[in-house]
């Protein structure tokens, strides 16, 4: 069984990020190349599964993987009471749709990134017209 562990932190941009692992130890360093799902899902708090390596006599994860991927990787939830014509979702029906989401996909986050995050959702759904004042 390969390790487990929770991303302490991940750079998209440098391709650099750690990993605590969960028995305990050392952070490991991990690299964008050794990712084996998107970027974007390996925010902190994450849980993965990775391969431990070496590198010279460090070490470090590698071949990471999403160890929910399938609570973490689907879209948000379609409502089948909800025909594709019925426009535009009202602000209050995506904001508890949208928490149901990250509750269920990230229960490890706490409230205030939990509001953050809504915040930042609803903006972009209201940006492209999704999502109603």
């Amino acid at each position: 069984m390969m390790p487990s562990g929770r991303i302490l932190r991940f750079d998209g941009i440098r391709g650099r990020g750690l990993i605590a692992p969960e028995e305990g130890g050392a952070p490991l360093p991990l690299r964008a190349e050794d990712l084996r799902h998107e970027k974007y899902h390996f925010a902190p708090g994450t849980r993965v599964h990775y391969e431990l390596v070496h590198d010279g006599d460090r070490p470090r994860a590698s071949n990471v993987t999403l160890a929910d991927a399938e609570a973490t990787l689907y879209l948000l939830p379609t409502d089948p009471e909800r025909a594709p014509d019925q426009g535009v979702m009202s602000r209050a029906e995506f904001l508890t749709e949208v928490t149901e989401l990250i509750i269920t996909s990230a229960p490890t986050l706490n409230a205030e990134q939990i509001v953050e995050l809504r915040a930042r959702l609803t903006r972009f759904a209201q940006a492209r017209r999704w999502v109603g004042p």
